[in-house]
């Protein structure tokens, strides 16, 4: 929680250096789409006395693709600095690669091989100062701040290939033993092109982590992080104020 208060007390101090210079007068509103592909892992940190179960993860489980989309709002604080939130809907998780089986007498419909896709799915509201830098159509940005993340489920894809080649996949939900909430770190650079008075597109590589654990267990701790690139779309929806 103190990620979060130090955002917001990031955010009130542009707010209120922004209503004290008198020669900005501008303030503006954005609504906006985003998009984001994710690579995603996790970090697992277990005690001493169930170690073993870390490794034996980390030997067979490897990162997989989600991603990250939903509604944007941007509000500019200063002709540089804008603070940006939204409601976005975000697919996260891990895998295993392929395991081989054998059987004793084994048949068409026995699977020969089998790997397994962990999905976790998330309500996320971000909290995210941005700074732009240069004047022209093309600027450069840098953004960081907080995400709020309501957990929604946990599905479990077991993806089996038969011996005759046929492949089918069995699913299964899960939410029970999972933090409801999470917190996580958000930092990003990139470029925005402005279209128009209005209209802007941003292309911004950014690294999301998870900064409580998803998992309710005093001795196993697992934190979900991402590299994704956010492509966003902006349209201003109030003019320049003229005083």
């Amino acid at each position: 929680m103190q990620y979060l208060l130090l955002a917001l007390l990031i955010c009130c101090h542009y707010c209120v250096c922004s209503q004290a210079t008198d020669s900005i007068k501008f303030k503006r509103t954005s609504i906006g789409f985003v998009f984001s592909p994710d690579y995603c892992y996790r970090i697992l940190h277990y005690e001493q006395s169930i170690k073993w179960i870390e490794h034996l993860r980390n030997n067979e489980e490897t990162p997989t693709f989600g991603y990250t989309t939903g509604i944007a709002l941007k509000f500019d604080l200063t002709k540089k600095t804008s603070f940006e939130t939204g409601l976005l809907y975000s697919v996260k998780g891990e895998q295993t690669g392929y395991i081989d089986l054998t059987w004793q007498s084994p048949g068409s419909s026995y699977a020969s091989k089998t790997k397994t896709k962990f999905r976790f799915t998330y309500l996320e509201l971000p909290l995210s100062v941005c700074r732009v830098f240069g004047d022209g159509k093309v600027s450069f940005l840098t953004t960081a701040g907080v995400s709020l993340n309501l957990f929604a489920q946990r599905e479990t894809n077991v993806i089996s290939i038969l011996s005759n080649g046929d492949k089918i996949t069995s699913s299964s939900d899960v939410d029970l033993g999972y933090s409801k909430f999470n917190i996580a770190g958000t930092l990003g650079l990139g470029v925005k092109y402005t279209l128009s008075n209005r209209l802007s597109i941003s292309v911004k590589p950014i690294y999301r982590q998870f900064l409580n654990s998803i998992v309710v267990d005093k001795k196993a701790k697992e934190y979900i992080y991402s590299v994704g690139t956010n492509v966003e779309v902006y349209y201003k929806i109030k003019h320049r104020n003229k005083n």
